[in-house]
């Protein structure tokens, strides 16, 4: 009976710790499922964004110089807000374009900054490379306020104009980058991937604005993904419940650039990570004090759960590893080809064909790639959420058997076993078919 009502406390915990207590506003919102190739509700797209059943891409991978926005068409009339966007980036060697979230007074027409106009009037914040070292594989996040009078898309050095900077890794990472921006009268906030990247009270944002979501690409056909865009009448989450960004220990502190590396996680489900849950299952095991029996259960959970995420770790290792060699083949191969050019060497039709032949293939690579660390990534998430169901049905019947946390616990460690083989195998087809 202890047994039972201390896991079922401690299910409870995680349940609740895990929940949305604050709801998006539909109105403004798009929705996280879809219907493929229709309309968006109160919504307006443009150029090639397209509509999945799971997503709005706004530029096709493999796709060159497209451009594509998403436009609520409902003026927003709340005096606190803040705007919830899941995006990822994808796409070659080189960067490409870049995307903006846009809250501007008037829905922002076709033009030369990704996808928009210039010279619009309100917040425009962009991700891209520029100003990033091409060397370092991050990219930059920065925020603008105009009142029509700065024209972007003149501008020399785009960075000096930005009041807020911070370097992030959105390219081909396997994982969503969740970017929030939280307003009200004397709080401006902007978090990536749940760390704040700026914050300040000096700040004045109207009502009636439009909330907009554009991108373009480049000869290097980078492919922007958006997984959702949710908008609440509230700040989320609420004011100081998280640590000021580095270097910045007011809420009132005056508009200034700043820079940090700020790194992609998963956000399939917000704090709904291994991690997270593993730290959960320590404390509350530490809680069960003199429960034996209950702590030694809870641990074997835990046990379970950090086997589970070190082989995921690992296959994601593996996957980085395998795309970090390939790049630096083909840097080599590119350095080689320079070499031949400046001793007046000719390249040949046949090494063009060859080049072309390489190029077909590690796009194929890569979309394979992807396709693994997504199938990964959803199994081991899939996982997660069916461990605390099989649980808690078991409590509701009597309480678990030790013979069922017995196969519970073989059950999956065969997963894992799986998955590693499955990814095994087809990392070596892919290698073979390269060479």
């Amino acid at each position: 009976m202890k047994y039972s009502t201390i896991l079922t406390t401690s299910l409870y915990a995680i349940t609740t710790a895990l929940a949305k207590p604050i709801q998006p506003e539909y109105t403004h919102s798009i929705p996280e499922v879809l219907n493929e190739g229709e309309a968006i509700p109160n919504w307006q797209l443009k150029g090639s964004a397209k509509v999945y059943s799971d997503r709005l891409t706004l530029t096709d991978l493999g796709k060159q110089k497209q451009w594509g926005s998403a436009w609520s068409t409902v003026a927003n009339d709340y005096d606190k807000w803040t705007v919830d966007v899941d995006l990822s980036v994808a796409g070659p060697i080189n960067p490409g374009g870049g995307l903006a979230l846009w809250y501007t007074t008037k829905i922002g027409a076709v033009g030369p900054v990704y996808g928009a106009n210039d010279k619009w009037d309100g917040l425009g914040i962009f991700i891209d490379s520029i100003g990033s070292d091409p060397e370092s594989n991050t990219g930059s996040l920065r925020a603008y306020l105009n009142d029509q009078s700065l024209e972007y898309a003149k501008l020399g050095n785009p960075v000096e104009k930005a009041f807020s900077t911070c370097a992030i890794k959105y390219r081909n990472t396997g994982y969503k980058n969740t970017l929030k921006v939280s307003y009200q009268s004397g709080f401006f906030r902007i978090k990536i991937n749940d760390a704040v990247c700026f914050q300040t009270d000096k700040i004045s944002l109207p009502t009636g604005g439009y909330f907009g979501v554009s991108a373009s690409n480049t000869e290097n056909a980078d492919s922007f993904i958006l997984g959702r865009v949710q908008v609440y009448a509230d700040i989320v989450p609420p004011i100081g419940e998280e640590s000021q960004p580095q270097g910045q220990t007011q809420a009132d502190a005056p508009l200034q650039q700043q820079q940090q590396v700020i790194q992609p996680r998963s956000v399939d489900g917000e704090d709904n990570t291994l991690s997270t849950i593993l730290q959960r299952l320590d404390s509350l095991s530490g809680a069960g004090g003199s429960q034996g029996s209950d702590s030694a259960a809870v641990s074997g959970i835990r046990a379970e759960l950090k086997a589970l995420q070190e082989a995921h770790e690992k296959s994601q290792a593996n996957i980085e590893k395998t795309i970090t060699g390939l790049e630096r083949t083909v840097k080599n191969l590119i350095e080689l080809q320079r070499r031949a050019l400046e001793h007046g060497s000719a390249v040949s039709s046949s090494d063009h064909n060859q080049k072309a032949k390489l190029d077909q293939e590690m796009k194929k690579l890569q979309t394979r790639v992807e396709e693994i660390n997504k199938a990964v990534k959803q199994h081991t998430e899939s996982l997660i959420q069916s461990i605390p169901g099989t649980i808690s049905n078991a409590i509701s019947t009597e309480g678990p058997s030790l013979w069922f946390i017995f196969f519970l616990f073989l059950g999956v460690q065969v997963l894992v076993l799986f998955g590693s083989v499955v990814y095994k195998t087809r990392k070596g087809k892919y290698h073979d078919k390269i060479l």
